[in-house]
């Protein structure tokens, strides 16, 4: 009896690997099908959906078939969301990235010119750029995964000292190179930004660029192009918002990735911090004197100045009286008044410091006997009475103040209405040349300047005249009162006073400071440390007299300089500084100095006569700020500048503050940890000063756009605890940045894989940022799982708690739950070439390679393709995968094809189900160029995005999106759109006899699909992609009309309106199309059906326009009127391309089609004479719901 042999459900998906007679029934050899709609055969989606956005598409671009244009294969693309656009505005943005050579051009919808160029610069290496992306709370980091470098073709064409800022390039002979301004040059392992370039041979640049080290570098060395790792993200912050003034940034900022540290070389310029190179400013100076409120502050951004002094400490001793063993000190009052108590108390334990000459036997440690208000004893053996024999204290008023800074910065003159002071007497007979010509004095009584009261030490300038460093110097006159000065002879305070410089600080210090930049909440990134630079009075050879200009000194052709005394400097290390121009002392012959001029950047200028000199000094462990001989306790104003939109004044807005160390090098060792001193919160408005507590205050801002300390100083009267290493977890000398090729962001940490780092290349290395420092990679925090192993990490993916390490053989699955990463497992040829292959989905993170599609869980690896996939997929690093989230769908390429010969593969998730490719026009195309597409990204709707270029228009950049809406009518580069199993029936050694086959589809317009078939597994030997030979019957539905001689597509038997149609077009209802073998089917064991393509011609169109198309002029081109009406056309060149339609009418008189309104796929929306269309393509409606076979077994004999 007849049997129905029925096909009810497709979605097993394709199964190439097995025999086609042991699939499964709902499996086939081959699809082009899609099995999006569960129990039908489908048209598949598209991708050439032109990703509608305003002036998105036709973005130029360097032309892509260059070395230095575009974007490279299967790289550049990257989206990120943010919540606010490029202006600043708050709106919720999708920003859409794509590099162009170097640089990353982003589009931004709500701006009026969406595109903007270059908005983000790598560096100036151009060639092969392949960027990689990651992105974090609102911040965009790109590292180029080709760490190679370009040569300039020039050379240096001398020596570079460390402090050198303008170098001389050649072009190796003599002749002027052309580097442009911003270039980012690389000079051996040091990276250097041009800020002044241009044509010549003499370039500006900042030194230590990208966190490098500043070296020396030798003539003839070569000059390369760098690309290094690039920040950019959005910074809104009321800054200062604690301090009377606050100042607002709303900005972007590009910057080097990983934060760098204050540098001497670099400054941000003008209103928006703009990189630009310093005029000699060192990032730390360190003063040893405290000025006023409102001077001495850095004349640039990034600057910090750091003033010490010495407290006044205690109370001055003017008189000393023995009897017996009880000695009897009187003091000279407190504060500004002469008679006031001195505060002490019998059983007080007491020092005594600076006692003169033979008093000297009663420095340290004593306990008050007793006391009077303005005397009090102690008992000590052996007592000794004053300096000459009597008892008399000297004092004496004051006449006059004077401003002294023109001879003496910072110092006020005291003119005093006697000349009987001791240390006054020029005479070296004791008992005043003991003095030396310094003492401590005591000022009382000053009501106008209340800071010129309390205890000074002063310096003879004559027999009733002294001077004194104070910061109000300039405030002379205000002076008013009846001010008293009493010479001392020693200093009192109590032990462990808070004016008594504390023990432990008793030393010599270095200073170093560092920069703190962005982090999620309170968070921040700190920067390595630059060690300060001490600014000290230059002084003669007795370390007291001023060392001054001896003549005028012009604004820079002058190089040889006379001063007071050159004994004191040293040839080509000493560098002093007059006024702000700073120079290198490069010859010294008797007092005559010969100085580079303008040294460090500074501004060569005009100086005169007597102008004072200072030196200018590197804190190292043999340079020092000294405390050693501190009897008050040190006192310090930290002063800079800061106003976003003010020129000098705009610091980096990345910075969010900056925080100074100090380190103990006493004994010339710079071994020793540097210790929290300072910080600086830009963002609060605040500052803590460690060596004095652990308070945070608010800044004082006593000028405008200038930040400071207490101005008044703060006593320093601990040494602090935290160190660098306890702030950061690593140490001030750790290399913290690195270049990388893979990246991925797990539980508030950053992984970065095959990196380089301090010079080197680690292929097998990965480093982790510590927790919520996105952008701090210490080499310490290094993880190798497989070293020397020959092969390199490609890329990085995490899912829950483990990270997916790529090779590009092997794969390792690491446990990042705990603190420490640990090795879980490991895949032998699992890796990939390239991280365009790896895609995260709902269900877990799927990748490409020649072996197959993989797929984890999160608890395990498999090969999904592994049982049902023949063959092997091309690894490539230009492969391609995707995921769409509204099919659950997995969409890869192994390779780049030309033309349309790409194949595309697909995998349904849902079904666990191989689809086993569509061939050529699934995605944009190029004729027969070379195609180029990015790497795919996700948008915020879970669509599939993707750049696209075709190298025979290499300047235009379209965007495009995959949509799972059937194809419109499209032709593939494969004929066989679906080729079933080998139906044996159940009964494989069973000979049947086949009568018929009913399909029942539907399709608006003619489907452009035939029906054909083979039998006892004939053809399998030449491929499942081959065409069967066998064919149907025409009838109601289906016409079979068709020229079977030519290979692959049929082209041929068209005799009119509804001819080679195949199945035939049922207005988009369902039909059923019966179909008879054109010869009998008997006594066969098997039958295998395919599905395959018609078209009807191909060929340029004359002309058209958005609604017609004028078909080629050729004898194949019918002159009937609707002959092709209900056919489809499809655009797959020139303008108008990825246009697909039916022909709704045919002027056969004119030969010109006219269908539905195009649209523009980046291509135009309109046909030319430079169209090319391909006319009988599939109807983008055609579907399949079942295929049922009448059949009969015979008898088994």
């Amino acid at each position: 009896m007849k049997q129905e042999y029925k096909i009810l459900e497709f979605h097993g998906g394709t199964n190439s690997k097995m025999d086609p007679r042991d699939i499964a029934d709902n499996q086939n050899v081959l699809s082009q099908f899609s099995i999006n709609n569960p129990g039908r055969l489908v048209k598949e989606g598209d991708g050439k959906n032109l990703y509608s956005k305003t002036d998105l598409n036709g973005h130029t671009i360097t032309d892509i078939t260059t070395d230095s244009g575009g974007f490279e294969k299967g790289c550049g693309l990257h989206l990120f969301l943010h919540d606010y656009d490029m202006e600043g505005d708050e709106v919720d943005t999708e920003f859409i990235c794509v590099n162009d050579g170097n640089g990353i051009d982003i589009y931004d919808p709500n701006q009026s010119t969406e595109w903007q160029a270059n908005k983000l610069l790598l560096g100036s290496r151009t060639t092969t750029v392949k960027p990689e992306y990651y992105n974090v709370d609102g911040a965009l980091r790109v590292s180029d995964r080709n760490f190679s470098v370009t040569d300039t073709s020039a050379d240096t064409s001398a020596d570079i000292g460390k402090n050198d800022v303008v170098l001389a390039i050649d072009n190796g002979g003599g002749g002027n190179v052309t580097i442009a301004t911003g270039s980012v040059i690389q000079i051996d392992q040091e990276i250097m930004y041009v800020t002044s370039g241009g044509t010549g041979q003499a370039f500006t640049v900042i030194r230590g660029y990208a966190n490098t080290k500043i070296a020396t570098h030798t003539d003839n060395t070569n000059v390369f192009y760098a690309n290094v790792p690039k920040y950019f993200g959005h910074i809104k912050a009321d800054r200062l918002f604690e301090c009377a003034t606050s100042n607002s940034i709303n900005t972007w900022v590009e910057d080097v990735q990983t934060p760098q540290p204050p540098n001497n070389t670099r400054k941000s310029d003008g209103t928006t911090g703009t990189l630009a190179s310093s005029a000699g400013v060192q990032s730390l100076r360190v003063y040893d004197i405290i000025e006023s409120s409102t001077v001495n502050y850095p004349t640039e951004s990034e600057k910090v100045v750091l003033e010490f002094g010495e407290s006044p400490a205690g109370t001055g001793i003017t008189k000393v009286e023995v009897s017996g063993d009880t000695v009897t000190f009187t003091t000279s009052g407190y504060g500004n008044n002469a008679s006031a108590s001195h505060k002490l108390a019998v059983n007080d334990e007491i020092v005594l410091t600076n006692m003169h000459d033979n008093l000297s036997v009663y420095n340290g440690n004593h306990v008050v006997t007793g006391a009077t208000p303005t005397t009090f004893t102690i008992t000590f053996n052996d007592a000794v009475e004053t300096l000459d024999g009597t008892n008399e204290i000297y004092y004496a008023n004051v006449s006059s103040f004077a401003d002294d800074t023109a001879d003496f910065p910072n110092n006020v003159d005291v003119t005093l209405a006697e000349s009987d002071m001791p240390f006054l007497d020029n005479s070296t007979d004791p008992p005043y040349g003991q003095y030396n010509q310094t003492a401590y004095v005591h000022i009382t009584g000053q009501t106008g300047v209340n800071s010129f009261n309390g205890i000074k030490l002063a310096t003879r300038i004559d027999a009733n005249q002294f001077r004194f460093e104070s910061a109000a110097h300039a405030s002379v006159g205000d002076a008013a009162g009846t001010t008293q000065v009493q010479q001392l002879i020693g200093r009192v305070s109590p032990v462990n006073s808070a004016e008594m410089i504390n023990e432990d600080l008793k030393r010599k210090w270095n200073f170093a400071m560092s920069f703190t930049y962005d982090g999620p909440g309170q968070e921040v990134q700190e920067s390595l440390l630059t060690a300060g630079h001490k600014i000290n009075l230059l002084t003669q050879a007795d370390g007291i007299t001023s060392n001054l200009l001896a003549e005028d000194v012009d604004d820079g052709a002058e190089t040889a300089i006379n001063i007071d005394d050159a004994s004191v400097l040293t040839d080509d290390v000493s560098v002093i500084m007059v006024g702000t121009e700073q120079m290198l002392v490069t010859n010294i012959s008797s007092n005559t100095i010969t100085v580079t001029r303008g040294y460090n950047n500074s501004t060569k200028a005009a100086h005169s006569d007597n102008a004072p000199i200072f030196l200018v000094t590197e804190l190292t462990p043999t340079e020092t700020v000294d405390w050693t001989n501190f009897v008050g306790a040190p006192e310090c104003v930290v002063k800079s500048v800061y106003g976003y939109g003010v020129d000098e004044k705009s610091w980096n807005p990345r910075i969010n503050g900056f925080k100074i160390y100090m380190k103990d090098v006493t004994e010339d060792d710079g071994s020793k940890e540097f210790r929290l001193f300072c910080e600086v919160n830009f963002n609060k408005g605040t500052y803590t000063l460690f060596g004095a507590g652990d308070s945070e205050l608010i800044l004082e801002q006593p000028a405008a756009n200038s930040i400071a300390t207490t101005t008044e100083g703060t006593s320093i009267t601990v040494k602090p605890i935290d160190t660098y290493l306890s702030e950061n977890l690593f140490t001030e000398q750790t290399i913290i940045d690195a270049q990388y090729k893979a990246s991925c962001v797990a539980g508030r940490k950053v992984y970065i894989g095959n990196i380089r780092q301090g010079g080197r290349t680690y292929p097998d290395r990965m480093l982790r940022s510590p927790v919520n420092k996105f952008d701090t990679f210490p080499e310490t925090n290094f993880i190798d799982v497989a070293i020397g192993d020959g092969d390199v990490i490609t890329a990085l993916e995490s899912f829950g708690d483990r990270l997916l390490q790529y090779k590009e053989k092997n794969l390792y699955v690491i446990n990042i739950a705990g603190e420490s990463e640990v090795l879980e497992s490991e895949y032998m040829n699992a890796g990939v070439s390239s991280p365009s292959r790896v895609v995260k989905t709902e269900l877990g993170i799927a990748w490409t390679n020649q072996w197959g599609l993989w797929f984890f869980d999160g608890k395990g690896v498999q090969n999904l393709t592994k049982q049902t996939k023949v063959g092997t997929l091309n690894n490539n690093e230009t492969g391609l995968t995707a995921y769409d989230a509204k099919t659950n769908k997995l969409i890869f390429t192994g390779t780049h094809n030309n033309g349309m010969t790409m194949l595309w593969e697909f995998y349904d998730l849902n079904f666990g189900a191989f689809q086993s490719f569509h061939s050529g026009e699934t995605f944009p195309h190029s004729e027969t160029s070379a195609n180029h597409f990015t790497n795919f990204a996700t948008n915020k709707s879970g669509e599939i995005i993707f750049g696209y270029v075709d190298s025979g228009t290499p300047t235009e950049l379209n965007f495009y999106k995959w949509s799972d809406s059937p194809a419109e009518g499209t032709l593939t580069n494969l004929p066989v759109m679906w080729k079933s199993k080998d139906i044996d029936f159940g009964s494989p050694a069973v000979d049947k006899k086949i009568y018929k086959i009913y399909v029942t589809y539907k399709s608006t317009g003619h489907s452009g699909i035939q029906v054909k078939y083979v039998t006892d597994g004939g053809l399998q030997s030449v491929g499942n992609t081959t065409p069967l030979q066998k064919t149907f019957k025409s009838s109601t539905y289906y016409d079979g009309t068709l020229d079977t001689s030519v290979s692959g597509y049929n082209t041929g038997n068209f005799t009119g309106a509804g001819t080679a149609t195949g199945l035939k077009d049922t207005g988009g209802d369902w039909k059923v199309a019966e179909l008879k073998p054109t010869e009998s089917i008997n006594n066969v064991k098997s039958i295998q059906l395919s599905f395959e393509q018609i078209y009807l011609q191909t060929g340029t169109a004359r002309g058209g326009s958005s609604t017609t198309i004028q078909l080629k002029d050729d004898s194949s081109t019918s002159e009937t009127d609707d002959a092709y009406n209900d056919y489809q056309i499809y655009i797959y060149g020139g303008p108008g391309r990825y246009n697909a339609s039916k022909i709704t009418d045919y002027d056969g008189g004119t030969e010109t089609a006219t269908v539905a309104a195009m649209t523009d796929k980046g291509y135009g929306n309109a046909v030319t004479s430079a169209s090319k269309y391909y006319l009988g393509t599939v109807a983008t409606d055609f579907e399949i719901n079942d295929i049922t076979i009448i059949y009969r077994p015979k008898r088994v004999k």
